[in-house]
């Protein structure tokens, strides 16, 4: 789901269809909910920030963020849509469909001391978890995570995660031009050191040299 993003574990920007964003709140359940186009997902996210206190994204400083954001999408974006949660009732008839357990690769970076850096998520029924690998070739090891937070830009990712009880932060940047979005800067912030990383393209001969397996199909794009 390339473009989405899950602000504060409350408020998701899921881009369905390649072309179409699913926006709204879940929090005790799903509210505010609108069908719209990606290129009202930058405007959403500059009304989020704007309500940031000391930089950071916490709920109670985002929540009056997120009423501008539904005014915007009500008001003023063409094309956008609020939905209703349907009853129980009114679904009995529809069919669902069970989409096979596939692992994704979101990321996989290389820094120039050799330690890997792989980045998974599910491929279907994404939750906003991620998961964590960091080490070298064949000693990799699954890190706790710390946060993890994805701006609706197209896709920039900060994921704080823990080593050895040390607080790393990996960043992916993304850039856009009238190509489309592209990878941006990517860097390991560690303790106050900036240091380089440098993506890897995910092919089958990367892992088999990492060491890494799953037992679910693996993809990357």
């Amino acid at each position: 789901m390339e473009g989405s993003s899950i602000v504060g574990e409350r408020y998701y920007f899921l881009t369905i269809q390649d072309t179409m964003q699913l926006v709204f709140e879940n929090y005790n359940g799903w509210r505010d909910i609108f069908l719209c186009g990606k290129n009202a997902s930058a405007k959403c996210d500059s009304l989020l920030d704007s309500h940031m206190h000391s930089g950071e994204r916490s709920i109670d400083s985002l929540a009056p963020g997120w009423k501008d954001v539904c005014r915007y999408l009500q008001f003023e974006t063409p094309n956008c849509y609020a939905l209703s949660i349907a009853k129980a009732e009114d679904i009995t008839n529809k069919y669902v469909t069970n989409f096979p357990p596939t692992t994704h690769i979101e990321y996989l970076a290389r820094q120039q001391t050799g330690q890997y850096l792989l980045v998974t998520r599910t491929e279907y029924d994404w939750n906003g978890d991620v998961v964590v690998h960091y080490g070298m070739p064949a000693q990799m090891k699954m890190r706790e995570i710390v946060r993890f937070m994805r701006a609706s830009d197209g896709g920039s990712t900060w994921i704080r995660f823990l080593v050895d009880s040390k607080l790393f932060e990996a960043v992916f940047r993304v850039k856009m031009d009238s190509t489309g979005v592209h990878p941006g800067g990517t860097f390991l912030n560690i303790e106050g050191d900036t240091l380089d990383l440098e993506r890897i393209n995910p092919n089958e001969e990367a892992l088999a040299n990492l060491g890494f397996h799953c037992s679910h199909d693996i993809t990357y794009y």
